[in-house]
């Protein structure tokens, strides 16, 4: 019995359906699918049509830099996503980005809004659009950042996430540390280091990550660093209580990370004392008994109070072996528990109770020492190598049964300063200033260099002033005793002077007077004992240039096809010139700087007149018949020696800038050029007669385009010239 044909179509339809909804997402045509942007619900809902998720438009108002313009009459929508401008239909399969067109799923118009296919549109924007089928969600997210690592350091309580580039994030639970991560993803070679702390780490669909630390309490600081290496997220816990120690003579406490600050504190006219600890917290499951009382009084920023037992009216002293522990030690000796060298603070002496220093000199080899009486060194004696051109080494140790002694070996005798620092009188510091001793001076033909010497390895700012120009450097931690004459002037450098700017803190301030605003460069170090600045001549130094914007007044000059006139285009650009020109150090003349009539004969005497050292007129092109194009140069025939060699590096920059034909450099008796006795020569940038050539004449940042090649062409000349000693 011969089959149906009607069945049978009907049978393939369906099998066809079949197979396609088993190919696709569990999901029904117009369900309702929120749409999260990197991982916020943006409170819209999008639905898929013929396997296509799509999205309402206003779905990306908030995450995105939107502008929308909405045109019924021809069903089209103009929006400006993230900068970029796309123009789409309804119904219509090409989208138009920019100047482009992609094709795309038509857009849609239902329940009154404008639809549009998400995956399409986003692509061009480099976002990704993912389903999750489990949450039924529609995320939408920029490629996740790469996360390099995860890692805990539990010596400074910090936890610090690399990435390649800047990551969103943030802390979801506070008594329990929990992070939360977004648009995120690990690397090949990612590492998870914990050390010892209890920690965790899970990956949320699409690109999201939690870490957890339970035993860890909200950060007290947060830090983005980004530098050449890529980006870190830096938080910092607080330091936590972990261990205590007690006896009747000796209080220990321990903590896992830094103290930031310690004191005793005498309550109730000496009757008992009391240990406080800044930046410290107490930890979870720390036992004290033996009768000591901990109470955490402060939480923001933290601070702990330990109460003694036994203490009353009892001699004591501080002992602080390393940043993590604290001892009391309760009797009358005084200890010296750290004595330590750095570039930026100078020599610190840490003790358990205020200090006095008895200091005298040794010479040959020279030496000084520092006594400090009453005291007794709580670890080893010891040596630290120095060798920052003032002293070689420091020198410690037990003296006597009641001194310590700290020897300088040095390689002459500074100035210092003695001072407390930070809050405990038992801490004291000894700043040394170097001495700033001459300043050097090398002139070289297309540059000078300035060598700022000092007795040893300080740190300086450098800052720029303008009207009149200078460079000023400021040196910390320093005097002046200068040795020798400062440098003389040069072509460039109107003027050096070096003084005490400030004492306490000591600062020695070098200002260079400029003739001009050069190119510089700092040739040390951040922190060094030669600061060395480096100063490009400028080719133009001294030299005389007049600029001539052609025509002006009543006469117009070329007309260009819209209306364009030559006079206004050309003083634009010469205008554009003189303010590149002024802080070159050049004496700039303009025949015209307004819209007004000179006589060509008045042009060419006034260069004449001043020698100048370069004449340029400016001109645009014009032509009766045809439409000729590019960029032509004249000189006189009778021209200086050096006005050809002018007119190829001007003529070949503004060529190179415009890419437009080169016409070349010509000669011409042009009354603008013929009577000079100086280097010059008459420049046609472009066409004016031409309509392509004018649009670009018409651009505002075309004839900056102009005026730098122009101004690139005449460094060039002058720097060829200063080379050859001209």
């Amino acid at each position: 019995m011969p089959v149906d044909k009607r069945i049978l179509l009907i049978a393939t339809v369906t099998i066809f359906y079949i197979f396609t909804m088993l190919s696709v997402p569990c999901i029904k045509a117009q369900d309702s699918v929120p749409v999260h942007i990197e991982g916020r619900d943006t409170g819209h809902h999008g639905h898929m049509w013929d396997g296509t998720f799509f999205i309402p438009i206003r779905a990306l108002e908030q995450d995105f830099a939107m502008e929308m313009q909405w045109l019924g009459s021809l069903k089209l929508l103009h929006v400006k996503l993230d900068g970029v401008n796309f123009r789409i239909r309804e119904g219509d399969g090409n989208m138009q980005v920019e100047s482009s067109l992609v094709k795309i799923t038509p857009p849609r118009i239902h329940e009154d809004k404008i639809w549009i296919p998400a995956s399409d549109v986003l692509d061009v924007l480099d976002y990704t659009v993912e389903f999750d089928p489990e949450k039924n969600i529609l995320h939408i997210g920029k490629e996740p950042k790469i996360i390099a690592g995860v890692e805990f350091d539990p010596q400074e309580q910090t936890l610090t996430v690399s990435a390649e580039e800047p990551i969103r994030y943030n802390v979801l639970e506070r008594d329990s540390f929990v992070l939360q991560l977004y648009q995120v993803d690990t690397c090949d070679d990612f590492e998870l280091i914990f050390a010892d702390e209890e920690g965790d780490l899970q990956k949320d669909f699409p690109w999201n990550m939690r870490i957890a630390m339970p035993t860890l309490p909200g950060p007290r600081e947060v830090l983005e660093v980004e530098d050449d290496e890529g980006y870190s997220l830096i938080f910092k816990f607080p330091s936590r209580l972990v261990g205590l120690d007690y006896s009747k003579e000796r209080l220990q406490v321990k903590t896992a990370g830094t103290i930031e600050d310690y004191r005793i504190i005498e309550v109730d006219d000496g009757d008992r004392l009391v240990l406080e600890l800044e930046g410290v917290i107490v930890g979870k499951g720390l036992e004290t008994g033996q009768g000591v009382q901990i109470e955490q009084v402060k939480t923001d920023p933290p601070v702990i109070q330990i109460e003694i037992p036994f203490a009353d009216k009892m001699e004591y002293s501080l002992h602080k072996p390393d940043n993590k522990s604290i001892i009391v030690e309760l009797g009358k000796q005084n200890y010296i528990e750290d004595i330590r060298w750095s570039k930026e603070k100078g020599l610190e002496i840490v003790s358990s109770k205020a200090v006095s220093l008895n200091s005298f000199t040794l010479e040959e080899p020279l030496r000084k020492v520092f006594d400090i009486p009453a005291t007794r060194l709580a670890g080893n004696a010891s040596t630290i190598d120095v060798d920052d051109g003032t002293i070689e080494r420091i020198r410690y140790s037990q003296f006597d049964q009641e001194t310590v002694r700290v020897v300088l070996d040095l390689n002459y005798l500074p100035e210092y300063r003695v001072e407390e620092w930070q809050e405990r009188t038992g801490s004291t510091r000894i700043a040394f200033q170097h001495r700033v001793f001459q300043i050097a001076q090398e002139e070289e033909l297309t540059k000078e260099l300035y060598h700022i010497k000092l007795t040893g390895e300080a740190e300086y700012d450098v800052h720029y002033l303008s009207s009149p120009y200078r460079v000023v450097v400021d040196i910390k931690n320093a005097v002046l005793g200068m040795e020798e004459d400062m440098p003389r002037e040069t072509e460039l450098l109107r003027g050096l002077r070096a003084s005490q700017f400030s004492r306490d803190p000591d600062v020695v301030r070098v200002v260079f007077d400029l003739a001009h605003n050069p190119k510089n460069s700092i040739l040390s170090s951040p922190r060094s004992d030669t600061i060395t600045l480096e100063f490009t001549k400028s080719p133009f130094l001294g030299r005389v240039i007049v600029i001539d914007p052609g025509h002006g007044g009543f006469d117009p000059g070329a007309i260009g096809p819209a209306g364009t006139y030559e006079k206004d285009i050309v003083l634009d650009i010469s205008l554009r010139l003189r303010e590149l020109l002024q802080p070159t150090g050049v004496r700039i003349i303009m025949t015209r700087d307004k819209d007004e009539f000179v006589s060509l004969w008045a042009r060419t005497e006034l260069a004449n007149k001043v020698n100048a050292d370069a004449f340029i007129s400016v001109h645009a092109n014009a032509h009766v018949r045809g439409i000729p194009e590019g960029i032509e140069t004249y000189i006189s025939p009778r021209c200086h020696q050096y006005s050809f060699r002018l007119a190829e590096f001007v003529h070949r920059e503004v060529v190179r800038e415009l890419g437009l034909r080169d016409r070349g450099v010509k000669q011409e008796n042009y009354k603008i050029i013929d009577p000079l006795k100086v280097p010059g020569i008459l420049l046609e940038v472009a066409f004016l007669s031409n309509p392509l050539e004018e649009r670009i004449l018409r651009d505002a940042n075309r004839r900056q385009d102009i005026a730098e090649a122009i101004f690139r062409g005449l460094n060039e000349y002058f720097t060829q010239l200063r080379r050859e000693g001209r």
